[in-house]
């Protein structure tokens, strides 16, 4: 278990975004909505998806 660089989290964080937005396809059609508002939770209107940077320093200290 490792903390990943901040440059690493970003690229994954934007191929999701990409994937999210656009699926398959390679389109340049732009977000319709911010990262940090589809991280919120279901119950808070949002899809639920774990921000890459808080799960990772989390999954570090539960493994210590």
């Amino acid at each position: 278990m490792f903390i990943l660089l901040y440059s690493i989290i970003r690229k994954i964080e934007s191929t999701l975004t990409v994937f999210i937005w656009k699926g398959t396809l390679l389109e340049s059609i732009g977000a319709k909505v911010a990262w940090y508002a589809i991280c919120y939770p279901l119950k808070k209107g949002g899809l639920g998806i774990k921000r890459l940077k808080i799960w990772n320093k989390v999954a570090t200290m539960k493994h210590v």
